[in-house]
């Protein structure tokens, strides 16, 4: 074949020993191209750095592809709105509308973002279609809309329908700001349903709490208020958030405003809080020793690392000082402690354990392992730690076993006798307690988790764990390096690893490198036995960590 460009539009192909003629014209001007060995297919770089993948017999382009960074990459079907991408793709990505209004990529991708669809489409045309995949794929995805609570019939249709509402005047809106408050007009409406609540968030944390405002009782279809909000330091990404009584929430087009302080003496302060347990009132287990070894030494290592001068506020709970009294306490600490500037990074290490419906509860000094309901600390009692408090940087990190998100079970009929698998638990040195069960590991609800972003954030927070929902958080000798064994649980000597290697350039400390070089490390470290997981994550925003 010979490949030939006329001017910056048109290939021709010539196959001689077929003896016939192609012509393919891109529809935009290109790089360069390059055809398969098969001659079948043809493969077209553009300007803009994506790729064309093209079928020659039917002249059809069959997809595109979307390199970004980080080894992150996006599968678009050509005239179409469904697409397949890297995990991560979605934090590098915003949909525009016509009249260049940015839409948050989390918004949408529920929808539009369809493995099942892509991979059927593509497999048409190069006969391997694996209806198999392509089935796991579809039940991930409806399991990911079920999880999100949204309408799985109309979103399959890929129908869109929800309230209108914006910031009225936004385009008047000053960037440049010296008051450290705003106020604005919030204007929303909805043809079909009546509006339940609003919110308003700022760098993508609620300034209501993960609840919002009810105005249900109004109970208005075309609606609107005036607000003031203080900023914070810097740049803020104004939001605002209506939901009618389906669920549905608006298309969030953010305004920006950049706050300049006239003070000099309005800083951020750090609040850190470690909870540490090493020993517990019950100190066996269905014939096991309970006692840890480096959980309080895991949080008293970071409390010293963050310690940056007068502006970080350290407080340690270890051991006996561990109970639900104190720890929920913390709640109204922070609600007056903290300031819209300030971050608060809360560390937990100790047994993370599951009850017979799967939910997570982190063990406290007077846990009882057979009933953690009634002692230890739900998940969600953790993350409300951070709901509603002034504070807009939080980070969560809970170096604990199971830790990871689970799907939370109506019955015990989800669940298999653990006897009938390997294991897991068994590890030395881990910090789980060993379970009468499991959930099927290869359920849909795992696959969803490991093939789509968790676009669910209540509070604003990012919140790391350690490993897995069904998976060891190991300490001490279960990992070594170069022929040492830890003296910190793995998670939590990656974060002091990645804390410790910029002391130099402490800007360049930021929370997502953290989730990045964490995530990497541990897996690394551990030889692929212990993978972290984010259950809370921002789309966009970043912060340092001092």
């Amino acid at each position: 074949f010979d490949l030939k460009k006329d001017g910056e539009s048109t290939i021709f192909i010539i196959h001689i020993d077929s003896n016939y003629y192609l012509k393919y014209k891109p529809n935009k001007p290109f790089k360069d191209a390059h055809i398969s060995t098969d001659c079948k297919n043809l493969i077209v770089n553009n300007f803009d750095n994506s790729f064309d993948f093209v079928d020659l017999k039917h002249k059809k382009k069959i997809y595109i592809l979307i390199p970004l960074i980080y080894n992150n990459w996006l599968i678009k079907l050509p005239n179409s709105p469904y697409y397949m991408c890297s995990k991560d793709a979605g934090k590098m990505l915003h949909y525009v509308t016509p009249s260049l209004k940015v839409i948050g990529f989390e918004q949408l991708d529920p929808v539009y973002n369809r493995p099942d669809i892509v991979l059927d489409s593509i497999g048409k045309y190069f006969g391997n279609n694996d209806r198999g995949m392509i089935d796991e794929y579809r039940k991930s995805w409806e399991k990911r809309i079920d999880v999100l609570g949204l309408n799985k019939e109309k979103l399959g249709k890929g129908e869109i329908a929800v309230p209108n509402a914006d910031i009225v005047g936004a385009g008047d809106i000053s960037y440049e700001n010296k008051d450290g408050k705003l106020t604005f007009k919030v204007s929303a409406n909805d043809p079909k349903y009546i509006i339940q609540k609003f919110n308003i968030f700022i760098n993508e944390v609620p300034v209501y709490g993960s609840s919002g405002i009810s105005i249900a009782n109004l109970k208005k279809q075309i609606w609107d208020t005036t607000i003031t909000i203080p900023l914070s330091l810097g740049e803020n990404k104004i939001q605002v958030s209506v939901m009618n009584e389906l669920g549905l929430e608006n298309f969030k087009y953010p305004t920006y405003v950049n706050y300049i302080s006239k003070s000099t003496n309005e800083v951020s302060k750090t609040f850190y809080i470690g909870i540490g347990v090493d020993e517990f009132i019950q100190d066996e287990f269905k014939g096991k020793k309970t006692k840890l070894n480096y959980c309080v030494k895991d949080i008293n290592d970071l409390g010293k690392t963050l310690k940056t001068g007068s502006n970080t506020s350290i407080q340690l709970f270890t051991n006996e000082q561990v109970t639900r009294e104190n720890i929920l306490g913390l709640k109204a600490y922070l609600q007056n402690h903290t300031s819209v500037n300030d971050r608060v990074i809360i560390s937990c290490s100790s047994h993370g354990i599951l009850d017979k419906k799967n939910n997570f509860y982190l063990a406290t000094h007077d846990i009882d392992f057979h009933q953690p309901e009634k002692r230890g600390i739900a998940f969600e009692e953790l993350e409300n730690l951070l709901d509603s408090i002034p504070a807009r940087k939080k980070l969560l990190l809970l170096d604990d076993c199971n830790s990871g998100e689970n799907e939370s079970l109506k019955n015990e009929k989800q669940v298999i006798p653990i006897k009938s698998l390997q294991d897991t638990n068994s590890l030395i040195a881990s910090r789980a307690i060993t379970k009468d069960y499991v959930v099927d590991t290869k359920s849909d609800f795992i696959k969803m988790n490991e093939l789509f972003i968790n676009v669910r954030n209540n509070t604003g927070s990012l919140i790391i764990s350690a490993a897995g929902g069904q998976q060891s958080a190991l300490e001490g000798e279960a990992v070594k390096i170069n022929g040492t064994s830890l003296e910190n649980g793995a998670f939590t000597y990656s974060i002091l690893e990645y804390l410790n290697s910029n002391t130099n350039s402490p800007e360049k400390l930021t929370v997502n490198q953290l989730k990045n070089y964490v995530e990497d490390r541990v897996v690394e470290i551990t030889n692929g036995r212990q993978q972290p997981t984010s259950r809370q994550e921002t789309m966009e925003i970043d912060w340092n960590l001092r």
